[in-house]
């Protein structure tokens, strides 16, 4: 909008039906509708008309096609449209006529109104029989007195013996196979209701750079003479040069030219009123004549400066010409520049000391190289449409940048999209080029708005980008097409609010509308399969809940977490089931005494397990692609599969019915080609290491005095042994064991337990869990020795590791913990509580816990036990009796046994419990206890049957239908004869139960669920659960606060969105949208649209002291490899120097930024730079203190002096300065800089037939001189990095050397003239070398100075051969032809004191087959793999010889796999 103009004019116009002209015609089938009030002919599009419709008789009939009458013929038919029907009009039928929502424009594309339905002329004829109508002919007879046959009387004045019915079938057939169109937005006006102001919105034509319609303007220019002509500059723009194109013309045997020493000035001029080149901007260079030839060539003109244009702006180009004639010099000729004729821009000359314009305007031949790589902008009108796309009105306020009053807002009413529509070609009527787009939006609050573009009229949407605007983002985008596209509308749409920091009480506007039928559907969902459709407002069990065709905002929450799980097949209830890593198409589950299979989310029991009576699997561990399992009695199983199982346990000599038995098995690992074997502690044996190699099981080391082997994992070649001890004995330790020593690593602390520890992908470490509830991850010194412990989550002494599971895709880390499953995300380096099903189906879990012997039994701490089992109790719990539902494996003392479950409350009260037992027993509702502690403590052997009434100390209040968590635990210590151990719980409702206490109802009570594991298997996430059950689930809900939407609309014939057929493909996507949760984007923001670039980090803000991961974005793909330096501004420091930017893309690799610990609490941002020539890209980091001051109250101990400068050695004369605080404030000392560095890093070095290098010299000037300030140091030094490579990414890669220095800081003897530093290279290989030069100044004001490196080698005479390219499609009549996956390559060769290199490449594109630097090296007799199978291959030797005497190939053959299919590429042979 204008803000400036209180009238918002806007182009329309309202037609009306040229009845004269409209009618149907006589052939029943066709309509001519003229319209009347067209503003320019004519009418668009000329086929595929949409919009109106035909009623016959008040009945709507099919349209079959739609088109103008004639595009190029005259006004009336161009006008008109003509309509064609599938059924026959009757010449009795009344036709109506109505045009409503469609795509007819005149040829500025400025929409046709629509109009009601008008009845039109008819002029279907009567009835005309060509043959015999036997109704006719007895119409003719005269009352019968006409004669047929003899009787006169056949046929009287009564006789009507026919009557005619004319009809004809009346049927219409719709094929609507298309879904509604739709929009929808999430959180449309949540955080505001400005919307977007929309500033720049234009396309750009390719650049036209054909000579085509261009004619000769001759010159004769026998004097001086001076001419331009006008050109637009369609946007802002800095052009480095300008292209002219020039001849000369050659009229007889005289030389064209006599002046050849003349030349002609270019200059820039700005369009002055008049339309005359009267101010010149500046002269931009010259064209000698000598230069010139017969035929046209393109001159560069490059100023001295770049000169930038202004956005739509006309400027002259003038041509001051000398004259070609000299004195002396007989010449006869002219000079030709090619023009063409313009609609818009003048031609003029400079005559009798004024301009004048030529009569036909024209204008010649001028290129750019300038930052604008596009033509001139493309004529369009841009109309403001509703939600619905209907046109409002049309849309011209853009100001740009330069008047930022003027803008168009959509998102605020009822304007929703902004549709620019480009006009066909009147002759070819293609649609025009557009190679790029220009867009500018801004808004009050961060909002998101798409971009989007159109083939044709009737073809659907595509979203080129999605990006967010705000009061920042004032660099307009330009999105470049990577090649020229047709397009017919580019439109922008508002999305809604960017970003909301409420997952509930958000919003979800949907719009849609159907163009044969009414919108009768819709499904929402929070996933792209819809999985929690059927949780919508109003939904029916599949998903779907009414629409009615138009705009509706529905209540909305951004997330559905309890969603990212889906429920899968169970096998026995209570048993937390551990996945494997996958073994070949499945995986195997195991419970405590359980195996079972998984086939996808199919689970079903192994076919033989192999596991005996009563006892547990304890571990499981796959060690060359077999599953193996360790269990409670000293087994050691193992199946290839899952299905099978077998006893690896050798057996026992003396009875063969028997095994050898290990110790209890409580860890395994694959290390090092071996099967390691952690154990338990018994009364015979210490926990011990065993290893299982060729069939053998054997000891490794039985000198832990722990209670147990917990965990075993390996890394860096070493393998990691965790143990555990018994409670309060502080023997959690984890140990290495290098093949022959065992070594303690000091832990950060001291536990009882290593719960679990494993390798994790992700952080490429080891992660162990410990008994205070902390994960740590071990950290490396450089020789890759492990150095410390690193704290990853705390997660309080309270919470109960259970399990650690490692994400082979490296992209997570997962824990398990007994009340919560916690997720570490490697991108954003943030730990997750993830939701999880904590319920299952009704009942009760119930675990057993067996421990050792009399006095073993902990009632305060059950972890001490020597074997676990549990069981589902369906049944209410009342009089249960132990002794006959226990397991087996369970003695009949020196147990526990725990009931774990949810009660869902029936009503709203106050409730009493009791425990009525025999036993010592503790009930807990949500983890707090209600009965007396001394139940509990006491330990009490059960002597007798007689049960005692417990009753809860407190009473506890429910909420109807709420969740609350119980807890009943029982103690079973030793049993006297006949005695059984037995247990009910009871409850009363306190408000109307006064006294009658009975069974809790099974029907309320449901399992309690938490996750045990997960494993990535064949890319689904698979977490096995207490219930017993699998889930999948897709952690990367977590990887981004991007949250979808995904919505699909059903019309009446059933079409909807994202349907696939049967071959796959889905032709109509579901509409979605996204908005982001939270304060911004974690990990800078989303997708980076192309024509815009930046450097962006992960995470987005980090604490001083730590890492993040970079990642620099161009703003558009290359052609060739880019290498871009990269800098900061102090605060931080790169991993790399420079990093590489592949031809093709867009993104570098990633690498790290540190921020150091001691950065300064006012430091809250560092900026990251890089730069490649003139371009150059930035990113900014956010920075949080170490010290805490990033956030919240902190408390300081604060001082009146603080120490500027402190110096060891200082003079003593020297007084150190001292700054006295005259407040109480805290005093904070300046950043001191004592050195300030410089780097130049070299581009990579090639030489192919490298021999040796030998030296690097290195002119250096160092120079000293003294600070104004005593005690710093001064003077200069010179380092000197190299590293060398093999290949060209390699070397960009490779560590640097360590320094080669020359210092002279705090050295005067710095010579005053340049020195050498000499640098012996003979100790590098590869053929690509780079050097990295550091210069460092501690003197302010000075610089050292490297003034040459010059770099001397040893290169033999090389020469190369090259095969042609071997196309598996020229040999092979299988279709699609077989591709290339090894070789093995044989040669005849002679290598004197030479070099033979073979290599091979698959790139057959220019520049790159001839380039053996981009070869795969390969060794004769050797196999060789493809990296990439491909259907092509070509063969390179290079042959490098020394003193003359020349290396030979005197053959070589080459084998390639290719299947089954046998080729010969040379048959002959």
């Amino acid at each position: 909008m204008d803000e400036t103009n209180s009238s918002q004019d806007f182009k329309a116009f309202t037609v009306t039906l040229d009845t004269t002209n409209t009618y149907v015609l006589s052939d029943g089938y066709t309509i001519y509708v003229a319209l009347s009030g067209i503003v320019t002919l004519p009418l668009l599009p000329s086929t595929g008309i949409t919009g109106f419709h035909i009623y016959v008789n008040d009945v709507i009939v099919s349209v079959k096609s739609a088109t103008v009458l004639n595009p190029t013929g005259s006004a009336v038919e161009q006008a008109t449209v003509k309509l064609k029907t599938y059924v026959k009009i009757n010449s009795s039928d009344t036709v109506t006529i109505k045009y409503f929502s469609g795509n007819l424009t005149d040829t500025d594309t400025t929409a046709v109104s629509d109009f009601n339905a008008v009845d039109i002329t008819n002029n279907v004829s009567e009835y005309d029989p060509l043959y015999f109508d036997a109704i006719d002919w007895n119409n003719s007879l005269d009352s019968g007195t006409s004669n047929i046959g003899n009787d006169n009387t056949f046929f009287t004045e009564d006789t009507d013996i026919f009557k005619r019915e004319l009809s004809y079938p009346s049927a219409e057939v719709i094929l609507d196979t298309t879904p509604p169109d739709g929009l929808i937005i999430v959180n449309d006006k949540v955080n505001s209701e400005d919307g977007i102001e929309v500033r720049t919105f234009s396309a750009y034509a390719p650049i036209d750079t054909s000579t085509s319609g261009f004619t000769d303007r001759s010159l004769k220019l026998t004097n001086a003479t001076v001419e331009g002509w006008q050109f637009l500059s369609s946007t802002t723009q800095v052009v480095k040069s300008f292209l002219l194109r020039m001849k000369y013309t050659q009229a007889g045997s005289d030389p064209a030219i006599g002046n050849t020493a003349g030349r002609l000035t270019v200059s820039l001029y700005s369009n002055t009123s008049g339309d005359i080149p009267n101010n010149k901007i500046k002269d931009l260079g010259f064209i000698q004549y000598d230069q010139l030839t017969a035929s046209y060539q393109d001159f560069t003109i490059t100023p001295s400066t770049s000169v930038t244009l202004d956005s739509q702006t006309v400027y002259w180009i003038v041509l001051s010409f000398e004259s070609i004639v000299k004195s002396g010099v007989t010449s006869d000729g002219s000079v030709q520049i090619p023009v063409k004729s313009s609609d818009d821009y003048s031609y003029a000359v400079f005559e009798s000391s004024l301009w004048r314009r030529l009569s036909t305007k024209q204008v010649g031949y001028l290129g750019f190289v300038s930052s604008f790589k596009d033509g001139s902008s493309i004529s369009n009108t841009i109309m403001a449409q509703d939600i619905l796309g209907r046109n409002l009105y049309e849309a011209t306020n853009f100001g740009g940048s330069s008047n930022i009053s003027r803008y168009e807002r959509i998102g605020s009413g009822d304007a929703y999209i902004l549709n620019m529509y480009f006009t066909p070609d009147s002759q070819t009527y293609l649609y025009p080029l557009v190679s790029s787009i220009d867009i500018g939006v801004t808004s009050s609050v961060s909002k998101n708005y798409s971009v989007e573009i159109k083939t044709l009229p009737t073809a659907k949407w595509q979203t080129l980008f999605i990006n967010v605007s705000d009061v920042t983002t004032t660099d307009f985008i330009r999105y470049k097409f990577a090649t020229s596209t047709r397009l017919s509308n580019i439109r922008v749409v508002y999305k809604g609010d960017y970003n909301t920091l409420q997952v509930n009480g958000g919003t979800l506007t949907i719009a849609g509308m159907d163009d044969w039928s009414d919108v009768t559907e819709v499904q929402v969902s929070h996933f792209s399969d819809y999985r929690d459709a059927d949780q919508f407002a109003g939904s029916n069990a599949r998903g779907w809940a009414p629409f009615k065709e138009g705009s509706t905002v529905y209540d909305w929450n951004i997330t559905n977490e309890a969603g990212l799980w889906q429920k899968h097949s169970g096998i026995t209830y209570g048993q937390p089931k551990i996945l494997t890593a996958p073994s070949s198409s499945q995986a195997a589950i195991f419970g405590y005494n359980e195996i079972d299979v998984a086939q996808g989310f199919l689970i079903r029991p192994a076919t033989q397990s192999s596991l005996a009576t009563g006892d547990t699997i304890l571990c499981t561990a796959v060690h060359n692609s077999i599953i193996y399992a360790g269990t409670r009695l000293g087994y050691l199983l193992q199946s290839s599969r899952g299905d099978y199982w077998t006893i690896v346990n050798t057996k026992n000599p003396l009875d063969n019915t028997s095994r050898v038995l290990l110790p209890p098995i409580t860890a395994l690992t694959s290390h090092a080609g071996s099967l390691y074997i952690g154990t338990k502690k018994t009364t015979l044996k210490s926990a011990s290491l065993y290893k299982y190699q060729d069939k053998r099981i054997s000891l490794v080391s039985n000198s832990f005095t722990e209670n147990k082997i917990s965990a075993l994992a390996t890394n860096k070649g070493l393998l990691y042994i965790a143990t555990s001890g018994v409670s309060s004995s502080q023997e959690g330790n984890v140990y290495t064991f290098d093949g022959t020593d065992i070594n303690n690593i000091n832990l950060p602390s001291i536990f009882d337990e290593t719960i679990s520890m494993i390798y994790s992908t992700t952080l490429d470490t080891i992660v162990a869990g410990f008994s205070n509830g902390t994960v740590y991850k071990l950290t490396y010194d450089f020789n890759s020795n492990p150095s410390s412990w690193l704290s990853l989550n705390e997660f309080g002494s309270d919470s109960k590791i259970t399990n650690i599971s490692d994400d082979t895709s490296g992209k997570f880390l997962f824990v398990s913990l007994e009340n919560s499953f916690n997720i570490y995300i490697k991108n954003l380096d943030i730990w997750n509580e993830g939701s999880y099903p904590t319920k299952s189906e009704l009942y009760t879990n119930l675990t057993y816990k067996q421990f050792a012997s009399a006095g073993s039994t902990d009632y305060k701490n059950d972890r001490d036990f020597s074997f676990i089992q549990s069981q589902t109790l369906q049944n209410t719990i009342s009089s249960v009796n132990f002794n006959t539902i226990k397991p087996a494996g369970i003695g009949s003392s020196y147990y526990t046994a725990t009931f774990d479950f949810w009660i869902k409350s029936p009503a709203t009260t106050t409730y009493q419990f009791m425990v009525r037992t025999n036993a010592p027993t503790r009930l807990s509702v949500d983890d707090e206890a209600i009965t007396s502690a001394t139940l509990w403590t006491t330990e009490n052997n059960i002597t007798s049957n007689t049960t005692t009434d417990n009753y809860s100390t407190s009473t506890v209040e429910f909420v109807e239908d709420n969740f609350y968590k119980l807890k009943l635990e029982m103690a079973v210590k030793e049993v006297s004869g006949g005695v059984t151990p037995t247990v009910s719980l009871l409850w009363k409702d306190n408000a109307t139960d006064f006294g009658t206490l009975t069974a809790v109802p099974s029907a309320s009570t449901y399992r309690p669920n938490n996750i045990t594991s997960v494993s990535n298997v064949v890319n689904s996430y698979v977490g096995s659960s207490l219930d017993g059950f699998s889930y999948t689930f897709d952690p990367t809900f977590y990887e981004s606060n991007k949250k979808f939407t995904y919505v699909r609309l059903k019309d009446e014939a059933g079409n909807y969105h994202n349907y696939q057929l049967i071959d796959g493909s889905i032709p109509y996507a579901s509409l979605d949208d996204f908005i982001i949760l939270g304060a911004e984007e974690q990990g800078g923001g989303g997708d980076i649209p192309p024509g815009t670039g930046k450097i962006t980090f992960t995470p987005a803000t980090i604490t001083a002291g730590n890492t993040s991961e970079a990642v620099l974005t161009i703003s558009e793909a290359k052609t060739t490899t880019s290498v871009f330096a990269i800098t900061t501004d102090g605060n931080s420091t790169s991993a790399l120097s420079s990093v590489t930017i592949d031809a093709g893309s867009r993104s570098s690799s990633s690498f790290t930024i540190t921020v150091p610990s001691t950065l300064a609490s006012t430091i809250n941002e560092t900026i990251v730079t890089a730069t490649l020539g003139d371009e150059t890209y930035t990113g900014k980091l956010n920075i949080n203190p170490a010290d805490g001051s990033g956030g919240g109250t902190t408390s300081t101990t604060k001082t009146t002096t603080v120490i500027y400068q402190v110096k060891p050695a200082m003079s003593s004369t020297v007084e150190p300065i001292i700054y006295k605080s005259g407040t109480l404030d805290t005093i904070y000392s300046p950043k001191r800089k004592v050195r300030s560095t410089g780097n130049y890093v070299s581009r990579p070095f090639y030489v192919p037939t490298l021999t040796r290098w030998d030296t690097m010299s290195v002119l250096v000037l160092n120079k000293y001189n003294l600070n104004t300030a005593l005690g710093l140091d001064a003077g200069t030094e010179v380092n000197v990095y190299v590293r060398t490579a093999d290949s060209s990414a390699a070397c960009l890669t490779a560590d640097w050397s360590t320094a080669y220095s020359k210092s002279y800081i705090n050295n005067s003897t710095a010579p005053a003239s340049a020195e050498t530093l000499s640098i012996d290279l003979q100790a590098y290989s590869g053929k690509f070398l780079q050097f990295y030069l550091e210069l460092i100044t501690a003197t302010q004001g000075d610089s050292p100075e490297v003034l040459a490196v010059t770099v001397s080698y040893s290169a033999a005479t090389g020469s190369y051969f090259f095969t042609k390219t071997f196309d598996s499609t020229d040999y092979s009549a299988t279709s699609p032809a077989p591709t290339f996956r090894r070789g093995l390559l044989t040669s005849n060769q002679d290598k004197k004191d030479g070099e033979i290199v073979y290599g091979y490449t698959t790139d057959d594109r220019d520049g790159y087959k001839y380039d053996f630097a981009r070869y795969t090296i390969i060794e004769p007799n050797k196999s060789f793999e493809l990296e990439t199978p491909s259907s092509t291959i070509k063969f390179a030797v290079l042959l490098t010889s020394i003193a003359g005497d020349p290396s030979i190939v005197y053959d070589f053959a080459v084998q390639l796999d290719a299947g089954d299919e046998d080729m010969k590429f040379m048959p002959e042979l």
